[in-house]
This record gives structure tokens, sequence and C-alpha cells, in this order.
């Protein structure tokens, strides 16, 4: 099985378990996992009420919905004071019903681990394209991280960063690529010169360890 940590596709694949950002009012799809959230881009606007926080509160409780997220601070859109604080109360959601929490992080790490110490939940850092320095405070919390289609890129940092996270905290992702989940997974095996099938299995350990999944 391959596990999709974070996706905006949902995916009708039998060998597939994705974890979808969910749109408030779509259908939920059987094979299908969601997380939901307020992404930082939308915060920045100035049309942003916090009775959709609201509305997020009342979705986080269905049973589909396994994460909180995509959530968090970009320095690259205004606003981030506005930014910080919703991110700080979809932190205190996720803690108070014990789901895992899927982090959106741009030029905003110190920031971000300051108000990521009062997690008790697993935290997952997704679309890991920095250099190993910039996420090494994030790596000595025990955090998870999430690689995607940047370790295609034969130029990237991630090919050179996802060499140094441990077994125990990797995670694979498309995010809003049309690239399938498998085409990650066998590139990342390779640059870790681990058979697919291994890789797969380690994965999977590790997703089950984050959501307790039998």
């Amino acid at each position: 099985m391959f596990y999709d940590c974070h996706t905006y596709k949902s995916v009708l694949d039998g060998d597939v378990r994705s974890i979808v950002n969910y749109k408030i009012g779509d259908a939920f799809l059987p094979n299908n996992y969601y997380s939901v959230g307020i992404h930082p881009w939308h915060v920045a606007e100035a049309d942003f009420q916090l009775s959709e926080f609201e509305t997020i509160v009342q979705y986080a409780k269905e049973k589909n919905l396994v994460a909180i997220g995509e959530c968090g601070l970009d320095k690259y859109h205004d606003n981030l004071e506005l930014q910080k604080q919703v991110f700080q109360m979809h932190i205190e959601l996720a803690n108070q019903i014990g789901k895992p929490l899927i982090v959106h992080c741009v030029k905003a790490y110190t920031d971000a681990l300051f108000l990521l110490k009062k997690t008790k939940v697993p935290v997952i850092i997704h679309g890991i394209n920095n250099k190993l320095g910039t996420i090494k405070s994030f790596l000595q919390r025990r955090y998870f991280f999430s690689f995607g289609t940047a370790i295609l890129k034969q130029k990237s940092i991630a090919r050179e960063t996802i060499l140094s996270i441990p077994d125990d905290l990797l995670l694979m992702e498309t995010d809003d690529s049309d690239i399938p989940i498998q085409d990650i997974y066998k590139e990342a095996a390779k640059l870790r010169n681990i058979p697919l099938e291994d890789f797969t299995l380690l994965i999977e350990k590790n997703i089950k360890a984050i959501f307790k999944w039998e």
C-alpha cells in the first residue's frame, strides 16, 4: 500500500491511501482519509472571517477527518500576525481532539517553532525542500517530514535532505501535483538505496504510528 500523507487530489486507486486536504462541501470518498484546515495563504486574504474556523471545528470531528491542516505560516504572504493567531487556533484544536497537525512553513521557522512548542499531537512538516540546517530544530523535536515532487528534480535541495532524515520520521506526499505517489516512492527509495518494497513498509509503519491505525 502506498500512503500519500498530504494531497489535494482524490485518487481512486486500490493501492493508494490518501489524506486529502478537505474542501468544505465535498463528498467523502471511501478510500480516502482527510485533513481540514485554513491554509496561511487564505488567512492573508482581507475577507478572512473567524466564522470560517468555526466551520473547520465542526468538520474536524468527522471520523474520516484524521488530521488538522494544512495550516501554518508563510512569510511570502502578508499579515503574518493574523497567520500566527489562526495557526495557534489550529494547534489548540488539534490538541483538543487529539488529531495530528499538518504544517505549512515558509521562511517562518522561528515563529513556527515557538507556537508548536505547545503541541501535544504528532506534527507533520509537509513539502520539505530545505537544507538540513534550516529544519534541524524541527528534527530535534522529532517532528515528521513529508517529501513530495521536489525529490524528482535533479538539482533540488530535497534530494540531499531526505538522506539525513531518520527512517521513523519520513513520509511521502503529492500535494497539488498530478504525479502518482508511486513515482515519488520509487525515487525516494532509490535515493536512500532501499528496495521499494522495504521503503513502502517503512512509510506504512510511520503512518500507522502517527494515526494509530492497525
